[in-house]
């Protein structure tokens, strides 16, 4: 079982407010605007498992694995190869629900961002990418008879282009923070 499926499911077991593709982008939203590793994780599950959960032996599971989540995430971010990739439905499910889910990657990053910066100026470059974001998570999905191999590569660079402005953002923040 591939770890998109299994976070989908430990989240949907403990009654979580979103899925694991919106879950992500909020966790990478906190990364990219967050130090402490510690408070990315406490903020995410807040938002995910909310406070009543936190005793409930299914949401601490949950609440192990997101913290696993947020390792593995910042691993590949920090990794020179640049494996980090948007956690999203794999290719074998239909284009409408990969495509739903990228416009939830993005509003959960958005969500994410708005968490870490509270009323915080943003540079005109990230302000810029955020906005496109934004445009994203606004994406209707192809219905799915109509979807032709342009929708697929379509689809392929919307989410190579979230993953680069993720990285690029990731290392800017390393650059500053370096200063």
């Amino acid at each position: 079982m591939d770890i998109y499926t299994a976070l989908n499911q430990a989240l949907l077991d403990v009654g979580a407010a979103m899925d694991v593709s919106e879950t992500h982008g909020i966790l990478c939203g906190l990364i990219c605007f967050l130090e402490d590793g510690d408070k990315v994780t406490e903020y995410l599950s807040q938002q995910v498992l909310g406070d009543e959960a936190v005793s409930d032996q299914l949401a601490e599971q949950s609440f192990i694995q997101l913290d696993a989540l947020r390792e593995k995430t910042v691993a590949d971010l920090n990794n020179e190869d640049c494996p980090f990739q948007p956690l999203l439905p794999d290719s074998e499910k239909p284009l409408s629900e990969r495509v739903q889910a990228v416009g939830g990657w993005c509003e959960g990053f958005l969500y994410g961002v708005g968490l870490a910066l509270a009323n915080q100026d943003i540079a005109e470059d990230v302000e810029e990418l955020l906005n496109d974001f934004a445009n994203i998570a606004r994406i209707a999905p192809v219905e799915e008879e109509q979807a032709t191999d342009d929708d697929e590569k379509d689809y392929a660079e919307l989410v190579e282009y979230i993953r680069i402005g993720i990285l690029n953002l990731y290392e800017q923040k390393r650059q500053d923070g370096q200063d």
